[in-house]
């Protein structure tokens, strides 16, 4: 009898021994085939359940995508050696926008941030108006 793969998608329920609830979401493979897995942790049935559903709805769409989990990688190489080089906060960092971008003249103009707000990431103003500045792109 063959082993039964499962869909993206499923995942299992339980009460864990010190009375909290967790759930696993199987939300894909690794490159060498093995199952991933994302935990939701919650004190109630009903709060863990709203979020694993709220992930399987995500990966059906294919919106899901795991916030806390950020990975070295060339892809956010350049990123970081602009947080090295140039000074910059990592809020102001992340604040930037394509139109910020002047590639002709080498600058960048920081003029907001990236901020955590509870759970949520919002974008906001700089602390002063002192932190409003033109830098250089490091070359």
């Amino acid at each position: 009898m063959s082993k039964r793969k499962n869909a993206d998608g499923e995942g299992s329920f339980y009460k864990r021994p010190n009375g909290d609830f967790e759930a696993k979401l199987l939300i894909g493979t690794t490159a060498d085939g093995k199952p991933r897995y994302k935990a939701f942790r919650g004190k109630t049935q009903g709060e863990v359940q709203a979020r694993f559903l709220e992930a399987k709805i995500q990966i059906h769409q294919g919106t899901f995508s795991e916030p806390n989990n950020i990975m070295f990688g060339e892809h956010l190489y350049s990123a970081y050696l602009l947080e090295l080089h140039s000074g910059l906060r990592r809020g102001e960092l992340l604040g930037i926008r394509w139109k910020d971008i002047d590639l002709e003249e080498n600058t960048i103009r920081v003029c907001q941030q990236l901020c955590k707000v509870g759970n949520d990431h919002v974008i906001s103003g700089l602390k002063t108006e002192s932190s409003k500045r033109l830098i250089a792109i490091p070359l």
